[in-house]
């Protein structure tokens, strides 16, 4: 060990005694000589600082390798675009979790994203949120995503990357999740060849996840692979493969289950079908029998709870076979109004996984759906179209046995849309306005409805309630603040922007 090691450790470690002039290098005795014993220490230790800095003085590479930049999104920064409301936006996002999906959409709607600091802020303090960002928005940022998932992944990110069975290991799992999205968009067979050769070495959460990916151009050539992943090993992946199965209209039941005759008998006593005459399409002069199908009032909690189980195990079209209906017969002539909230969520969930050309059907009996509370429906939620959801919406919202508050709409994340079938005089007389304007002595309720109408609104709508709402509104209603108006005026005063 060098001189200058035992000195190092020495004053790292500590000693009795102070170090003598023996104990320095060679060349530093002429300086040292001289001095005081406590005076060599501290002249000692400033040249140790030195020399330290000069041996261990790093070289510089040949070459520097710049980090990619963030790409740019479309809709131009809130920050800059409209610094005035760009307060209003970081406020709403910081006070709850409720308002993300809606303020994002409306910023959205106006050719406007998030700078990358709040986004990135917004993804890592609210990460459940992120997550449940509707399509629509998550699209938007989905740029900034995908550089991410590259950076981890140690890698520039390459959109002609291409994974394989050879490099699939290499793949950091958020980088091949992304490589498989990709494939698929461009070579759906591919894909799905790729990942019915490679995913049966990934654990169950991890296979799940990875064919997710085949929901995108899902079609009849995905049949033969999904029907093999209903033996596979985990519950998760084959009720996925049957869920998979029955978007595509593949309703048949996998006869390789010993015990499906006995749970389907079991799953069909659960339930009433009463028969009735109705005359469906008076203006053809035809008449179709419809049906009412009720669940059987069952009080212990383990029926109820394995009714669930096969429904969830077998799916509505196994559930109308057992009760010799058709499917759309149980479609139409399921009693929402007449059943408990968890048997509605079941229904409606696994509703979720039928075709398309079913979900009319859902939407005709959700319109008079008197609900509990919305969480029950948004299973499906996302599988409408726009118009569907615009319909459903306005449906509950001038549904006065419902008695809806402004702030449970929320929980759909859609903004109502500018048309005729929402004006003023209509929103007045809706029971969320009656329950906003009526006096209230719990204000945090009060500053919710309206922050919620703020987000809700088309903007001529937003502008008018707002003027109306901060000439009528009681002060005592909304706090010592005026945090209950600040998506209305954001809605409000938020210009359009042109995309790029």
């Amino acid at each position: 060990m060098t001189n200058t090691e035992n000195l190092q450790n020495r004053w790292l470690l500590g000693s009795d005694a102070p170090p003598t002039l023996g104990d320095f290098p060679e060349t530093w005795h002429d300086m040292l000589a001289e001095l005081e014993p406590e005076q060599q220490s501290l002249t000692a230790l400033g040249l140790m600082a030195h020399y330290q800095s000069l041996a261990e003085c790093p070289s510089a590479p040949e070459s520097l390798t710049p980090a990619p930049l963030l790409p740019a999104l479309d809709l131009a920064m809130i920050d800059a675009a409209a610094p005035a409301t760009y307060p209003l936006v970081t406020r709403l996002l910081a006070e709850d979790s409720d308002y993300v999906q809606l303020t994002l959409a409306l910023l959205a709607e106006r050719g406007l994203a998030l700078p990358p600091r709040d986004y990135f802020v917004l993804v890592a303090s609210r990460r459940e949120v992120a997550k449940e960002l509707s399509p629509e928005v998550a699209t938007i940022y989905q740029p900034w995503q995908r550089h991410f998932a590259t950076r981890q992944n140690e890698a520039e990110p390459d959109d002609n990357l291409a994974i394989d069975a050879d490099n699939w290991a290499d793949f950091m799992p958020a980088y091949r999740l992304y490589a498989l999205e990709t494939l698929r968009s461009r070579d759906p067979n591919a894909c799905r060849e790729l990942i019915a050769e490679c995913v049966g070495q990934e654990p169950a959460e991890t296979r799940v996840k990875i064919l997710h990916v085949l929901y995108e151009q899902l079609s009849d050539a995905d049949a033969p692979y999904l029907q093999t992943l209903l033996n596979d090993r985990s519950k998760k992946v084959v009720a996925l493969a049957r869920q998979l199965l029955l978007r595509i209209g593949h309703f048949g039941r996998d006869d390789a289950e010993d015990d499906a005759e006995a749970d389907l008998e079991l799953l069909a006593k659960g339930f009433e079908v009463n028969a009735k005459q109705s005359t469906l399409k008076k203006s053809l002069g035809k008449s179709t029998e419809t049906v009412e199908v009720k669940a059987v009032l069952y009080r212990e909690h383990k029926k109820r709870n394995k009714r669930r189980e096969l429904l969830s195990q077998y799916g509505l079209p196994a559930l109308a076979e057992a009760l010799s209906i058709s499917l759309p017969q149980l479609l139409n002539g399921w009693a929402y109004n007449k059943h408990r909230a968890d048997d509605n969520r079941a229904f409606i969930e696994q509703a979720s996984h039928l075709p398309d050309e079913f979900l009319p059907l859902m939407v005709e009996g959700l319109a008079s759906y008197e609900f509990d509370y919305p969480d029950e429906i948004l299973p499906i939620w996302r599988r409408l179209s726009d118009t569907q959801r615009q319909t459903l919406l306005l449906s509950y919202l001038h549904n006065a046995e419902l008695d809806l508050r402004f702030a449970q709409l929320l929980a759909f994340g859609t903004r109502l849309a500018d048309n005729d079938k929402l004006t003023w005089k209509r929103l007045q007389k809706t029971a969320a306005w009656r329950q906003l304007c009526k006096p209230n002595k719990y204000h945090q309720q009060t500053e919710h409805d309206c922050i919620a109408l703020g987000l809700l609104l088309p903007q001529a709508l937003a502008t008018v309630a707002l003027a109306y709402l901060q000439e009528h509104l009681d002060n005592e209603a909304i706090g010592r603040n005026d945090l209950a108006f600040y998506a209305l005026r954001l809605n409000a005063e938020l210009a359009n922007h042109p995309i790029t």
